[in-house]
């Protein structure tokens, strides 16, 4: 999973590493707005140019950004972002005075990052993420949408997953390229595939837990399972 690193300044001197790589499912707009800590329309108000002392250490910015608009989450009215001059980098170019849409989530205070493959982008670029996120409002339950890996070879279609939660138990059936999608009632959930031979497991691509699934009225969750060789 790519990630940019947003730092407090206070955590300028301990940057976390970053991976340069994306998911193989593209990040839908509803799930990285239901699963970000903060969403944010920013204006960008000063960008430094930080060199480290240790020239084996990689150079980045600070960017200093004022909150213009808070759709999800908390922040104050400006704070700091670090961001690394690597491949992990944000897939814009920052610009000063210039206005950003943000999906943030923070490893710890004052530490945030967003997915480098996801949605965040100048606000001029952003309508389709707002309309997203603003219809949102009006729907009822949400989207379960995954993909179940299979070794090289074997059937990816007919795989069945099972979502087990408060409210009941919904079936989907993944299709030939091993992607399911199933509407649910909002809740928490569990998913599990199941198919004779195989067991399954985690993959470390996926975007949410799935044996702890939370599902927002309009909002979705996006999930990887890889399985062994079939017995």
């Amino acid at each position: 999973m790519r990630k940019l690193i947003l730092l407090g300044i206070v955590a300028l001197c301990i940057p976390s590493p970053t991976r340069a790589w994306c998911n193989t499912l593209p990040r839908l707009i509803c799930a990285e707005y239901s699963n970000s800590e903060l969403v944010v329309i920013v204006r960008v108000i000063r960008i430094q140019h930080v060199i480290p002392e240790d020239r084996n250490q990689q150079d980045g910015h600070i960017y200093t950004l004022e909150a213009n608009r808070i759709l999800r989450g908390k922040v104050g009215d400006t704070f700091d972002i670090y961001e690394e001059n690597t491949s992990g980098r944000a897939p814009f170019v920052w610009k000063k005075g210039e206005e950003y849409l943000l999906f943030l989530n923070s490893d710890e205070p004052g530490k945030w990052w967003l997915y480098g493959c996801g949605n965040s982008a100048p606000l001029k670029a952003a309508g389709f993420a707002l309309r997203t996120i603003e219809s949102m409002k009006t729907r009822r339950g949400g989207l379960v949408h995954g993909l179940v890996r299979v070794p090289e070879g074997a059937s990816k279609a007919g795989i069945s997953v099972r979502l087990r939660g408060e409210s009941g138990e919904y079936k989907a059936l993944t299709d030939r390229n091993g992607e399911f999608r199933i509407h649910v009632p909002s809740g928490r959930y569990e998913v599990r595939p199941i198919r004779n031979r195989s067991s399954f497991t985690k993959s470390m691509f996926s975007y949410e837990d799935p044996s702890n699934l939370l599902i927002e009225d309009g909002g979705c969750a996006q999930i990887e399972f890889e399985t062994s060789e079939d017995r």
